[in-house]
Order: structure tokens, then C-alpha cells, then sequence
């Protein structure tokens, strides 16, 4: 039995142990469960008191605070300096608006790939692009109203009216050549295919600038008056029997020839003696 006997030190050191052990698990109880004293500010505080539940929910503002001003932070602002037209600029300059390089980018090949805008609801269908953003510029761009003038203008000319394409832009172009030119934008209507709606809705951008050609009916002869769209052989060969028989003609003997509708499209190609 005497091995089991402890001596004087290792009872001490023994108890000393027990005493540490008992501290340690005291700390920890006590820890487990600390009291967080809060303290707000004079504009917050109305003397009620607050518990950990009230602590969390102040926690969870906070960050939702501070989330939020992370978004501010990366809103894009927008701030035109001047009236623009958004055809005739550079992805650089859609950068100084305040744009992100991608989405200048993309706005620029969106209008260089077609014919250019025509309003700003045009630009509404980029990608990227938000209904706030284009509020922000809509009261600065300025888009001149286009002017097709018909006896010059080119098939790249025609194809910016919404509604002719490459296909019916040729054939305006060789119908005119057909006639020696329009005398009036309501000819477009004759056009083979031509849908009459974007006629009627684009009627007042379309001008006479060159004058049509004319032909002179006391020197020409049969295939020149066969040439042209509006006479037919039969009329050509009345032309010149009455030519034939009373020398110089006017309008009246003209008239004699062409029926009432006929006449009103013919006589703007045709020179006589008044």
C-alpha cells in the first residue's frame, strides 16, 4: 500500500492542479454567455433597451448599408455635355458621355452595321443598354430629318427609309431611268413591289431637286418616243402623223392623242410649241 501513498509535494502540486482546472472551467462558463453593452447615438436612442436580438438586426442594417453604398458606387452616370447627332460620332465620344468601353463599343457598331438611328427609341434595343441611360440622353440628340432627293439619290440613299431594301431601291432607280427622272414623289406608287404605307409615311422626305428630262416632240424620232415609259408605239406614230400634217403641234393636238389620265403623266416629259 505504501506505493499508492503520495508524499507532502505531490499532494500539494495535486491540489494546486484541481484549483487550476476548477479556474479554467469558470472563465469558460462565464465567457460562454458575454454581456455586449451598446451605447447609440443621442439621435437614435428613446430609452428602450436593447437585447442581442436588437444587436443582430443593427448588424444586419449595417451591412445592408454598406452593401448598398457599394452598389452607388458602381452606378454609371450618364452626363451629356452637348446636342448631338449619333450618327456622326465616334465609340469615343459615347466613352465621354460616361458609357463603359464595351457598351460604347457596342453602340457604335450597332449604328455603323445599318444605316444610322432614326430617334432615340432606335438605340432602346442594344444590349446593355438601360431605359435610365437613355432618359439621360434623350433631350440631347438632335437627328437631322433626312431628304431623299429622287433624281439623284442612290440605292444606299434609298435604303435608309424604313421599308425599302436593297431589292426595291433598284428598282425605283430603273424605273427613273425609265422615265428620265420623277416629276413628282407620288410616281414612287408605280413602283413594282413598293409597299404604298412607306410611300404614304415617308411622302414629305422625298424633294425634286434635278428636273425630270424632256422630249423635244417636233424633232424626235419614233424610238425615241417609244423609249419612254409612259408612250406606247401606237402613240409615237399619232405623234408624228399629226407632226407630219400640221408641222408644229401644242398641247391641244397633244391631248387629242393620250387619254385624260395618260395626259396628266405624259406632259411633264414632253416639249411643244405653246
Amino acid at each position: 500500500m505504501k506505493f499508492f501513498r503520495l508524499t507532502r509535494n505531490e499532494r500539494i502540486g495535486l491540489v494546486g492542479f484541481v484549483f487550476i482546472f476548477i479556474g479554467i472551467l469558470a472563465v469558460k462558463c462565464f465567457d460562454s454567455d458575454p454581456v455586449i453593452k451598446y451605447y447609440p447615438a443621442s439621435t437614435d436612442f428613446n430609452g428602450a433597451s436593447f437585447n442581442r436580438d436588437t444587436l443582430c438586426e443593427i448588424n444586419r442594417v449595417i451591412k445592408n448599408k454598406k452593401k448598398v453604398n457599394f452598389l452607388k458606387q458602381k452606378e454609371v452616370l450618364i452626363s451629356p455635355f452637348e446636342r448631338f447627332n449619333p450618327n456622326n460620332v465616334d465609340q469615343e465620344y459615347w466613352l465621354k458621355l460616361g458609357f463603359s468601353m464595351k457598351l460604347a463599343i457596342r453602340i457604335n457598331k450597332f449604328i455603323k452595321k445599318g444605316l444610322g438611328v432614326e430617334g432615340v427609341k432606335d438605340l432602346e434595343v442594344i444590349y446593355g443598354m438601360k431605359p435610365e441611360w437613355i432618359n439621360a440622353i434623350r433631350d440631347s440628340i438632335i437627328i437631322p430629318r433626312k431628304v431623299i432627293f429622287l433624281n439623284t439619290a442612290t440605292r444606299k440613299e434609298f435604303q435608309k427609309i424604313n421599308g425599302i431594301g436593297e431589292v426595291i431601291s433598284g428598282r425605283i432607280i430603273k424605273f427613273r431611268d425609265l422615265l428620265g427622272g420623277f416629276y413628282s414623289s407620288s410616281q414612287l406608287y408605280q413602283v413594282y413591289g413598293i409597299d404604298s404605307l412607306v410611300v404614304l409615311k415617308n411622302i414629305g422626305l422625298f424633294k425634286i431637286q434635278k428636273p425630270c428630262e424632256k422630249i423635244n416632240i417636233q424633232s424626235s424620232g419614233l424610238n425615241m418616243l417609244t423609249s419612254h415609259f409612259y408612250i406606247n408605239k401606237d402613240q409615237a406614230k399619232s405623234v408624228i402623223k399629226l407632226r407630219s400634217v400640221f408641222g408644229e403641234l401644242d398641247s391641244s393636238r397633244l391631248q387629242n392623242i393620250f387619254s385624260a389620265n395618260e395626259w396628266l403623266k405624259i406632259k411633264n416629259y414632253l416639249e411643244w410649241k405653246n
